[in-house]
């Protein structure tokens, strides 16, 4: 499972994880093109804190609010101020990804106080929304 491989990336790492990963109802619009999106989307923010955030401890979270599905990943890093000069490209790719599949992504950080991503995906959506290219099977 995608959380269980993350789980021990961030543990190797010396981070505390919680996760708070309920049973949910799949989204109907989601195929394996769009699932790999979100795998990556994920892997980035995962790469991230391990990268930069000199976290201690990370919480990820999954539950449905108003009609959409939240994914939030919250550490206890030393932050920075989104829209900074950062020299790399890993959020403007998080954030089209999540527009891609239909979704936003936010973030809350400030210099020594954390940060928090989170991505907010539609339970229902036309499957043809998406912009992913299709993969054929041969």
């Amino acid at each position: 499972m995608l959380f269980r491989s993350l789980g021990r990336r961030l543990e190797a790492a010396g981070l505390q994880v919680k996760w708070d990963i309920p049973v949910l109802a799949p989204l109907p619009w989601m195929q394996p093109t769009e699932a790999l999106q979100l795998l990556r989307l994920v892997q980035e923010a995962v790469s991230n804190v391990i990268k930069h955030a000199q976290a201690k401890s990370l919480q990820v979270r999954l539950y449905t609010r108003d009609g959409h599905l939240v994914l939030q990943i919250t550490d206890d890093g030393i932050g920075f101020t989104p829209g900074g000069a950062s020299g790399g490209h890993g959020l403007l790719s998080m954030a089209s990804r999540a527009r891609r599949l239909g979704g936003q992504l936010s973030v809350d950080s400030r210099p020594g106080a954390g940060t928090s991503l989170s991505l907010v995906l539609p339970v229902d959506r036309p499957a043809a929304l998406s912009v992913f290219p299709q993969r054929r099977s041969s």
